[in-house]
């Protein structure tokens, strides 16, 4: 099994519960590697040995550069407070290796676009860990919803109430100071609720957001403390800091589905998280009435939308050669040279009677008269055609290649059919 060297810079909290899953990824689930605890980077003291050797790190280093810049390192897990992830992932970055970073990613929309431009650029694997979306139940939510069983969304409501800062005697640690965190719990914690409602629901395209504070100064930690999950840590005594980030926030918004999206939280007992997709269909919901109609049938499933394109032909003239494609909706009704795209997939070569479509490896060689079609949001297959189209041109009766300038593939339409299609898409 290949190894996979960790370098984590980070010896709190998160790098407890980061060294405990890597250390056990491999036994739990079927994976190509073995992860490797090869380096932790934290702060100096003699915690950070004790860190190690408790967790089975097999160095320590105090140098996040160092760290990050090591020869024998593959991937670079950052579980250090916020206001250090920015300069941290694009050392790594540039250092080639792979980047792995704890939420929230960093303080600005800016630093955001800086760190991933970096990643893209290096062409590594990068991955912020909005964990919850691997739980079971947001699996089988995210199934139900793709498969059309919870009929149409409507509503998104989720909550996330933690009760770690309800002490105002808690300690003023850097989660609660805007220079170190960016913001409260809207980061820390809204960014789960707003990841699962992009991941469950789709994109959110209109927001209106209030937040409150209730604790405005706190007692200051000792040098080195971590703090966080920790109320009732010793303090210096009778020193204060102001509090700069709220304690609580609310957000409401629209996604591209329009669904309408709600999220919240705020300082509670216990700590509390849920979410609850309203759809018309609504099996999230206790108070439900049973789904049957007046003949006592069984509401069924919505049928799921079936998309596909045709190679309906191929010309070749003066400006080169061209693949024609028709489909059901106008996305598909394309005239492509090689290297053009369409649903996903590349031209990646042109013959005189199939094109050969390429979607990163897996590659489809189509030919004419044939179909790619899908069902919902499912995988792409190819099929021969077997519908017609209600665009602008349809399989026909194959006619013999023109000895001119036009060529039309066998088994598809005859070169007039595509000659007047190809003067109609371009006066389009």
């Amino acid at each position: 099994m290949k190894k996979l060297n960790i370098a984590m810079i980070g010896s709190k909290f998160m790098g407890k519960a980061h060294s405990g899953s890597w250390s056990r990824v491999h036994r739990f689930f079927d994976v190509p590697f073995e992860p490797v605890l090869k380096v932790v980077c934290g702060r100096p003291g003699g915690s950070l040995q004790a860190f190690a050797d408790r967790w089975g790190w097999e160095s320590i280093s105090t140098d996040w550069k160092e760290t990050v810049n090591r020869t024998d390192v593959d991937i670079v897990d950052i579980a250090a407070p916020t206001f250090l992830h920015h300069d941290m992932a694009i050392e790594a970055a540039k250092a080639g290796k792979h980047v792995f970073c704890e939420k929230p990613l960093c303080l600005t929309h800016q630093q955001a676009i800086e760190m991933c431009a970096a990643a893209e650029k290096a062409g590594i694997v990068h991955y912020l860990n909005h964990n919850y979306r691997r739980c079971p139940a947001v699996s089988l939510a995210k199934q139900l919803i793709q498969e059309g069983r919870l009929g149409q969304l409507f509503h998104w409501r989720s909550a996330y109430l933690q009760s770690w800062i309800v002490d105002p005697e808690f300690p003023l640690t850097w989660h609660l100071r805007k220079e170190t965190a960016g913001s409260g719990p809207h980061a820390d914690l809204n960014s789960h609720l707003v990841d699962l409602a992009r991941f469950l629901v789709g994109d959110i395209t209109e927001v209106t957001a209030m937040t409150a504070q209730f604790v405005e100064d706190r007692p200051l930690p000792y040098e080195g403390s971590s703090g966080a999950f920790q109320a009732g840590q010793v303090t210096e005594a009778h020193s204060r800091g102001p509090v700069t980030v709220e304690d609580a926030a609310f957000a409401g918004g629209q996604s591209q589905t329009n669904a309408a999206t709600q999220g919240d939280n705020a300082p509670v007992r216990p700590p509390y998280s849920a979410f609850q997709p309203i759809a018309r269909n609504n099996i999230f919901d206790p108070n439900r009435r049973p789904n049957r109609v007046r003949d006592d049938t069984r509401i069924k499933p919505p049928t799921l939308s079936t998309e596909s394109f045709a190679l309906v032909g191929i010309m070749s003239y003066d400006k080169g050669t061209f693949a024609f494609f028709d489909g059901t909706s106008s996305g598909y009704r394309k005239t492509l040279k090689r290297d053009d795209s369409i649903a996903g997939y590349k031209v990646a070569h042109i013959a005189t009677d199939a094109v050969k479509l390429a979607a990163g490896t897996n590659q489809v060689e189509l030919r004419v008269g044939m179909r790619m079609r899908r069902e919902g949001e499912g995988a792409w297959a190819a099929a021969e055609q077997s519908e017609a189209f209600t665009g602008d041109s349809a399989p026909a009766t194959a006619a013999p290649a023109s000895s001119g300038q036009t060529q039309a593939a066998t088994g598809g339409p005859n070169n007039d059919v595509l000659e007047r299609l190809r003067k109609k898409r371009e006066q389009e």
